[in-house]
């Protein structure tokens, strides 16, 4: 920061009282540069001293708590602190680079949901539209990763491209998972499905090969490798992508301008190509 000429004009009469009864007086231009320096460092230390005073909006007094989901091999939640899958790796270097002290937490997936809703948890990466934070989140700008979800059913079950096709027949579903909202409606009618939750995707290729439900409802992402383990042949319709975006709490310290930065540098990890090189195990 620095004085203006008329701010120096009136440094005069400021500092000394005679210059004011004595308008004739006036000070060397020596001296009154030697007042111009002195007075710009006082300044300049003084706004040195504030800047430390005030913490960055982004500081925050606790470690970022951050849930994840059993979604293999996207993520692996082998105890609630064993973790590990490409998704988990692109967590910990967007965090890492962000700055930021975080702990992450393996949760079943309606916990997580209420977490993020409630604030116990604060982040992770999922669909959107899930009903149990949809309006108490914030999303990123971009997605990060897309899954893909399927119908899977036998060979000479009837072909559905769509979900809305479903009557009274019986689908298989993941206990959990929001599917982005895609059952809701389905699950409002009054009369129709039958639903038949299974705890893991294991659990219901088992169920739908042993014929106990009609359809399987799940991401091509896990049940595919578990496919390539088990001779019966499945057919399957594609039916959606649903990217998935960063998700912040709102009752997140400072999420705004929190979210703001983690965008900053998920944008800076997709130019340079490290995201897509996180994901790549993926593609195989």
């Amino acid at each position: 920061m620095s004085l203006s000429s008329r701010d120096m004009s009136y440094l005069p009469h400021i500092l000394h009282p005679q210059w004011r009864c004595y308008g004739s007086l006036r000070p060397s231009s020596y001296l009154l540069r030697l007042l111009h320096t002195a007075l710009t460092s006082l300044l300049l230390i003084s706004g040195a001293v504030l800047a430390k005073e005030i913490p960055s909006e982004h500081t925050m007094t606790s470690p970022l708590r951050v849930g994840v989901l059993h979604i293999p091999p996207l993520a692996e939640v082998r105890s609630p602190t064993n973790t590990s899958g490409p998704l988990i790796n692109y967590m910990h270097r967007l965090l890492q680079s962000a700055g930021l002290a975080y702990r992450m937490e393996g949760f079943p997936a309606r916990r997580l949901y209420r977490n993020l809703a409630a604030g116990e948890s604060q982040f992770w990466v999922g669909v959107k539209n899930v009903p149990e934070y949809e309006g108490k989140v914030l999303y990123s700008e971009q997605p990060v990763y897309s899954l893909h979800l399927r119908l899977y059913r036998l060979p000479g079950t009837p072909e559905i491209r769509q979900l809305s096709a479903l009557q009274t027949q019986r689908l298989i579903v993941i206990r959990g998972y929001s599917y982005g909202g895609l059952l809701e409606p389905l699950k409002q009618r009054p009369m129709g499905l039958q639903w038949k939750d299974a705890n893991t995707n294991y659990k219901a290729l088992e169920m739908l090969q042993l014929r106990r439900g009609d359809y399987l409802l799940s991401y091509a992402e896990p049940i595919e490798p578990l496919l390539r383990q088990r001779p019966q042949r499945l057919e399957h319709e594609v039916l959606q992508e649903l990217p998935m975006y960063l998700v912040l709490s709102r009752t997140t310290p400072h999420a705004e301008s929190l979210m703001a930065r983690l965008n900053q540098v998920a944008s800076n990890m997709l130019l340079s190509g490290e995201t897509k090189k996180i994901f790549a195990p993926l593609a195989n």
